[in-house]
């Protein structure tokens, strides 16, 4: 149950995000992150109660790789992550219907959105907002993902594998 609000992060409180992920283990991450929010090409929203920080998402709107982003068509669902234990809440269903309206209030029509290949979780919950098209299939330091995308007129379509 969704009991807080979402609200756009200000760069002066993104350290408040370490309550939400190990900003000091991802340092490297974390200061890629914080020069893209400088430079606008990331928006960050968090899902806050009270004080606290439950949740964050961002939207990036050049990743310079046409299968994440396209100029004024698609962007990117970056770092989309809920508190361990405020999970199963319907806090990050939330965040990503308040991403998917922000970015098409924008005048985006896709999404691409990446997610590891064991987040079971994850997976289902995207593929039940529409993150259904699989636009390619990748491995990195963290293993094997999926890049899905969604298309604003018919929700996402894709391939997800069980």
């Amino acid at each position: 149950m969704v009991h807080g609000e979402i609200r756009r992060l200000r760069i002066d409180d993104f350290k408040k995000c370490a309550s939400i992920w190990d900003m000091e283990k991802r340092s490297k991450l974390a200061e890629k992150f914080y020069r893209e929010l400088q430079t606008g090409n990331r928006e960050t929203f968090v899902y806050v109660e009270g004080d606290t920080y439950i949740a964050e998402g961002s939207i990036v709107f050049n990743m310079q790789d046409p299968d994440y982003t396209i100029d004024n068509q698609r962007v990117y669902c970056s770092r989309l992550i809920v508190r361990d234990t405020y999970r199963h809440r319907g806090i990050g269903s939330a965040m990503i219907d308040f991403l998917v309206d922000y970015s098409q209030r924008l005048g985006y029509k896709e999404m691409s959105i990446g997610v590891d290949l064991d987040n079971v979780i994850a997976r289902n919950l995207y593929k039940k907002k529409g993150f259904t098209h699989v636009l390619f299939q990748g491995k990195d330091e963290q293993g094997v993902y999926f890049n899905y995308h969604r298309l604003k007129s018919g929700g996402l379509r894709a391939a997800v594998p069980d």
